[in-house]
């Protein structure tokens, strides 16, 4: 028996309906965002910096991760810091922007500056030194005038280390 040409049409008319409007989707699975990655000029890698802390500031738009070295680290986890000379800590910041594959998500966009506190000599009296470098390259700037690094600094070294896993 011969199925009725009725039934064929309409399922065929069915099953091209349901084939026609779908395209095939943007999947960005293990995609990196390479707007948000630091320059290779900047050496990040061999810093041996690791994540402190990060935070989001939804008022300006922005999304800052603090990397420190080992000393830097024990430095931000300690209530009242022992000793502060070796200590590099580098903050970046990025514009957010969303996120085209989640709903209502933010992600980093593009890479804004990033700036650097160095700490050396003796404890007694320790060097401190601030760094900013700007834009998608991370250019250093030359001249901080109008920035007030005292209050750059103090930002920096005040902030205290996210609870991580080990």
């Amino acid at each position: 028996m011969l199925p009725n040409i009725n039934y064929l049409a309409i399922m065929t008319c069915f099953a091209l309906t349901l084939t026609a409007c779908t395209t095939t989707p943007d999947n960005h699975a293990g995609e990196l965002n390479a707007k948000a990655s630091l320059p290779d000029s900047f050496n990040f890698k061999s810093k041996g910096l690791h994540v402190i802390a990060s935070s989001i500031n939804k008022r300006e738009n922005i999304t800052a991760v603090l990397y420190g070295n080992a000393a830097a680290q024990k430095f931000a986890r300690e209530a009242v810091p022992a000793d502060s000379v070796g200590v590099v800590m580098t903050l970046v910041t990025w514009n957010q922007e969303d996120d085209g594959r989640w709903f209502g998500a933010r992600i980093p966009g593009d890479l804004l500056c990033a700036e650097t506190v160095t700490i050396t000599g003796k404890s007694a009296a320790p060097q401190i030194k601030f760094e900013l470098f700007n834009g998608a390259l991370l250019t250093r700037e030359t001249n901080t005038d109008g920035i007030d690094t005292a209050q750059r600094i103090k930002y920096i070294l005040g902030q205290k280390a996210s609870i991580l896993p080990q």
